[in-house]
C-alpha cells in the first residue's frame, strides 16, 4: 500500500474521535439534576474562601478543583450547564493539547492514540461531571506530554515541576502520577544540586495538603480500610484497572472478560516490546525514550497503588482516568506498529473502526442513564417548594457529616430563593413527628426508605420519586 492511502486511511479514523469530542458535550446545555457529589462539590464552592478550605479538610481530595470551581462560579453562575461546562472545558483541552502533541508521532499511532482517548468513556463521561476528574485528566495529559518531551532545558524543567504540583493537588491519584515524575527528575539530577532541590521543594509542597488533611482533618480517619472502598487484593487493584480502561471487554461474562483482557495485555504488551526494539535498532531515540517513559508510569503508578490498597483500598475505576494518555499513547503506537505491516492498514483500520464504535456505545448508555437523571435531587426540592404549605419541611439526616445539611437545602434553598430551609430529622423521630410533615430523603440505596419504614414502624401517607435511573434513590415522603 502507497503511503499516501496510508495517511487517508489513518485520517479517515479521525472520524471516531470526532464522533467522541461531540459525544462529551451533547445534551450538556440541559439542566438536569445535579447527584449527590457533584451537589457536595457546587455546595463546597458555594461557601467563602475560609470555610470552604475547612470543608475541604473534612473531604478526600485535594483542593485545586474546589478553588477554580470557586472561582468559576463567581464569575458566570452555579447553573448546572455552566458548572458542568468547566468540566467539559477541561476535557476538550485535554484532547487538543494530545493532539497537537501526537504530531512528534507517525499518523496511524497519532490517529489510534487520540481514538482509543476520545472514547473512552472516562473522557466521554466525566466531560459533564461537577467532580475533578475532568482537571485530574488535563493536568495528567499535559505531565505525560511535558516529561516525554523534556529535553532537559531550564524551560522544559520548570513546566514539568509545575505541572507536577498542580496534578498533586487536583486528585490523590495526580500526587501518585507527579511521583513518578519527581522521582525520575531525582535520580536524573543526582549531580546538579540546585535542580535536587528545586525538585526535593517540589515534592514537599506536592505532599503539603494531604500532610494538613491527615493532621487536622479527617484523611486519618478513613485510612487501614475505614473507607467505603473495598479491594480484594493485587489483583483486585488490575480488575478495576482494566475495567476501567477496557470496560468495553467485561460484557462477555466473567471468564470470557478474564481471558480477553489477558489476550489483549499480552498481545498489547508484545506489540510495545517489538515497537521498543524496532526503535533501538533505527536509533530512535524520541520513541525509545517515549516507551520507556510511559511504561516506568503506568508501572509506577499500578504498583503504587497495589501496595496502598493493601493497607487502605483508593481504587475505583474513575481513578485511573489520571491513566488514561499513557494507555492511549501505548496503544496507538502499539496498534499502529500492526499498520506497518503490508496489507494491514485496511484491517487495522476495520477493528479501530469497531472498537471505536463499541467504546462509544457504552460511552453513550452511562450518559443516558447520567441525563436521566441518577439522582433527581432538583425535581424533589421544585415538590417541595411547590407543596410545603402542608406542613413543615424536614430532610431524613443517615449521616452526620458536615456537607449534609448543605446538600439537601441547595435546591430547596435556589427555588425557593432562600425563603425555605429544611430542618434536619432523624429516623427515630419519624414517628414522632408533627404533621402534616414533608421529608426529604436522598442518596440513599434502592431498598432505604423501605427499611426504614418497616425498622420504625411508619406508613407515609404518600411517597413521591421522581424520574431517575437510580431508582427510589431521592424521594419524598408526606406524612
Amino acid at each position: 500500500m502507497n503511503k499516501n492511502l496510508h495517511q487517508q486511511f489513518a485520517l479517515a479514523l479521525y472520524v471516531v474521535p470526532v464522533a467522541g469530542i461531540f459525544l462529551a458535550g451533547i445534551n450538556i446545555w440541559h439542566p438536569y439534576s445535579y447527584w449527590l457529589d457533584e451537589l457536595y462539590s457546587v455546595t463546597a464552592s458555594a461557601l467563602s474562601f475560609k470555610e470552604m478550605f475547612r470543608a475541604m479538610l473534612s473531604d478526600v481530595h485535594p483542593p485545586l478543583y474546589q478553588v477554580m470551581l470557586w472561582i468559576w462560579m463567581r464569575l458566570l453562575s452555579d447553573y448546572e450547564p455552566i458548572v458542568r461546562g468547566f468540566s467539559l472545558i477541561c476535557s476538550i483541552s485535554a484532547a487538543t493539547y494530545i493532539f497537537l502533541w501526537g504530531k512528534r508521532l507517525d499518523a496511524w499511532s497519532r490517529a489510534l492514540m487520540l481514538t482509543f482517548f476520545a472514547t473512552s468513556w472516562l473522557f466521554v463521561y466525566y466531560s459533564q461531571e461537577a467532580r475533578s476528574y475532568s482537571l485530574l485528566l488535563l493536568f495528567s495529559t499535559i505531565q505525560i506530554g511535558l516529561f516525554i518531551s523534556d529535553s532537559g532545558s531550564r524551560k522544559d524543567f520548570a513546566k514539568v515541576l509545575l505541572c507536577a504540583i498542580l496534578l498533586a493537588w487536583t486528585h490523590y491519584f495526580g500526587l501518585i502520577l507527579a511521583g513518578s515524575v519527581l522521582c525520575w527528575l531525582f535520580f536524573q539530577n543526582l549531580k546538579n544540586h540546585s535542580r535536587l532541590l528545586v525538585v526535593c521543594a517540589v515534592g514537599i509542597a506536592a505532599l503539603a495538603w494531604p500532610f494538613a488533611e491527615f493532621v487536622w482533618g479527617s484523611l486519618g480517619q478513613t485510612t487501614g480500610g475505614k473507607f467505603w472502598i473495598q479491594v480484594d487484593g493485587p489483583l483486585g487493584t488490575l480488575a478495576i484497572f482494566f475495567k476501567a480502561i477496557v470496560p468495553v471487554l467485561k460484557n462477555w461474562g466473567v471468564m470470557s472478560t478474564a481471558f480477553l483482557t489477558v489476550t489483549y495485555a499480552t498481545f498489547a504488551i508484545a506489540l510495545i516490546c517489538w515497537r521498543l526494539r524496532q526503535a533501538s535498532r533505527a536509533e530512535n531515540l524520541f520513541e525509545k525514550k517515549l516507551i520507556l517513559k510511559l511504561s516506568y508510569c503506568l508501572l509506577w503508578v499500578l504498583i503504587a497503588v497495589m501496595v496502598i490498597d493493601l493497607h487502605t483500598p483508593i481504587s475505583t475505576e474513575r481513578n485511573y482516568i489520571v491513566l488514561l494518555p499513557v494507555v492511549s499513547i501505548l496503544f496507538g503506537i502499539g496498534i499502529g506498529t500492526l499498520a506497518t505491516f503490508r496489507y494491514a492498514a485496511s484491517g487495522v483500520l476495520l477493528v479501530a473502526l469497531v472498537w471505536g464504535k463499541m467504546q462509544l456505545d457504552y460511552s453513550h448508555n452511562l450518559l443516558l442513564a447520567k441525563w436521566a437523571p441518577f439522582q433527581n435531587w432538583r425535581d424533589c426540592a421544585e415538590y417541595i417548594v411547590k407543596n410545603v404549605s402542608k406542613g413543615q419541611g424536614y430532610y431524613l439526616r443517615l449521616s452526620d457529616a458536615e456537607d449534609v445539611d448543605r446538600v439537601f437545602n441547595y435546591y430547596v434553598k435556589r427555588f425557593s430563593h432562600g425563603e425555605i430551609s429544611l430542618q434536619r430529622v432523624y429516623a427515630s423521630m419519624l414517628g414522632s413527628m408533627t404533621t402534616p410533615a414533608m421529608v426529604f430523603v436522598g442518596g440513599v440505596s434502592v431498598n432505604t426508605i423501605e427499611q426504614v419504614s418497616t425498622k420504625e414502624k411508619i406508613t407515609p401517607k404518600e411517597i413521591m420519586y421522581p424520574t431517575q435511573s437510580w431508582t427510589n434513590s431521592t424521594a419524598v415522603l408526606f406524612f
